[in-house]
């Protein structure tokens, strides 16, 4: 596991910062206070992005809206998205939107050797003066998206992240402020619940769809089979009866049966394994 170190480069978590001139957690503007500078900016980019969801955008796509939303909202140069990946300990960058995007899509990087990791781990977020420059951040994305100043927050639904947020600028651009650090944190915090809303109903189409399979799977093994087997009786008694001048030229017929059913009964078991 990464552990986070004292370091010179400047840094700003959430919570327990070790940043000696960073603001203490408990001195941070609770989420919803209105003083957090550009409500009214987080307010429309909550709002563009709960509209992209409700036209019936879906998957990549709503995480895409996120990050472009995000780069937008805090005048960015890129945003990205990382959520866990299909591999063991491994996060992959699913959206990327503004500079280099197209290189960064797509992106597997290990959670351990990340601060990504430690955001999903223990929903902390981190304000990097020069995210290049920083030993904890994961310097192959840093160096594809010529990152500099970097905000890093959660996309938590209530019960522990689901993934990251990450907005930065070139390193020759200035530093984001403290009020740009809440206001992100803020935007990320409401954005969550209706990005993980749209996740439920991706998962709910797709187990309506296993269960259709598993339907038609269940129907062509009581109903088709059984029809099958039933014509394969007849026909195997056509063929023993010596007298039929038949008899001889059903057995292949029966052969390739057979082989249909064998073929049947294995979709319909893989179906069911599925």
């Amino acid at each position: 596991m990464t552990t986070l170190l004292p370091h010179s480069h400047p840094v700003t978590r959430i919570a327990m910062s070790e940043d000696p001139h960073a603001r203490p957690a408990h001195a941070m503007p609770p989420v919803g206070d209105p003083a957090v500078a550009g409500l009214s900016r987080w307010r429309d980019a909550v709002l563009e992005v709960q509209t992209a969801i409700l036209s019936g955008i879906e998957g990549d796509e709503v995480l895409h809206a996120v990050a472009t939303v995000a780069r937008d909202l805090l005048d960015a140069d890129v945003a990205t998205v990382a959520v866990p990946g299909s591999g063991a300990g491994t996060l992959v960058l699913r959206a990327a939107s503004g500079h280099r995007a197209g290189d960064l899509r797509g992106v597997v990087f290990p959670i351990e050797e990340s601060l990504s990791g430690h955001t999903l781990r223990t929903g902390e977020g981190f304000h990097l003066a020069d995210a290049s420059s920083h030993e904890n951040a994961y310097q192959p994305i840093c160096a594809i998206g010529d990152l500099g100043p970097a905000l890093l927050v959660p996309l938590d639904r209530g019960v522990g992240p689901f993934g990251t947020l990450l907005v930065a600028r070139r390193p020759d651009r200035d530093d984001f402020t403290h009020e740009e650090f809440e206001l992100l944190r803020l935007f990320a915090s409401h954005i969550s619940v209706a990005v993980e809303f749209c996740r439920s109903q991706e998962e709910l189409q797709r187990l309506a769809a296993v269960e259709e399979s598993e339907r038609v799977g269940r129907e062509l093994h009581d109903t088709v089979l059984q029809r099958l087997f039933a014509i394969g009786l007849r026909l195997q008694a056509l063929s023993s009866d010596e007298r039929n001048p038949l008899a001889v030229r059903v057995q292949p017929v029966l052969d390739e049966l057979d082989e249909t059913v064998r073929k049947i009964r294995a979709t319909v078991l893989e179906a069911d394994s599925g």
